[in-house]
């Protein structure tokens, strides 16, 4: 049975719910299933392309999808400009069968940032957020502060790009992702650490 994540924005698309502004249906298009899976998806839908419709409407999409097939997506966005007009995308990731498991890079080697002299004479500690890339090899390349100290992110920067992580995982495959990662910078004893 073919899998993939199921991403169907419900929150308050509730019919109990006070009117709410109305929205017109630009397109609908549906990807990666059989023509035959289509025809059905389409009959099942409680509006075509060019409807006005509203979050209800859109709701009730949402669950006749995830009815008939419980791992496709269904996503909507504004047209352009326009957040009246609505573009609906319904996914499958293929015709093979596949389980999406996504799985978060793990750390599997750290080093520890160096505490230097200048940061000890300063009376600077803590630590600092860097964002990186994490390739499919689980190396780390493209360190970016996110927040902390200057001087405790360089020596963070530094560390980072020695760490080895175990990849993340996308349907069983190494996928890359950039994340932010928290670096604390080790205080050598005798430093009262500093509050952040």
């Amino acid at each position: 049975m073919r899998s993939v994540l199921v991403i169907a924005l419900l929150a308050g698309l509730s019919s109990a719910q006070a009117p709410e502004p109305l929205m017109t249906v630009k397109a609908i298009e549906v990807v990666a299933v059989s023509e035959a899976e289509e025809q059905v998806l389409r009959t099942r839908l409680p509006f075509q392309a060019g409807e006005v419709i509203d979050r209800a409407k859109l709701g009730a999409a949402a669950k006749a999808v995830r009815e008939l097939d419980p791992y496709l997506t269904f996503k909507f966005a504004a047209t352009g400009d326009d957040p009246s007009e609505l573009t609906i995308r319904i996914t499958g990731l293929s015709d093979r069968p596949s389980t999406v498991y996504i799985q978060e890079p793990e750390v599997i080697q750290s080093v520890k940032p160096e505490y230097t002299e200048s940061m000890r004479e300063r009376g600077v500690t803590g630590w600092v957020e860097l964002t990186a890339t994490i390739g499919t090899d689980g190396r780390v390349r493209d360190v970016e502060v996110f927040s902390g100290d200057p001087e405790l992110a360089e020596s963070g920067r530094k560390a980072l790009i020695q760490w080895r992580y175990r990849p993340a995982y996308a349907d069983a495959q190494p996928i890359e992702v950039r994340r932010t990662i928290r670096v604390d910078i080790p205080t050598p004893s005798g430093v009262a650490r500093s509050k952040q």
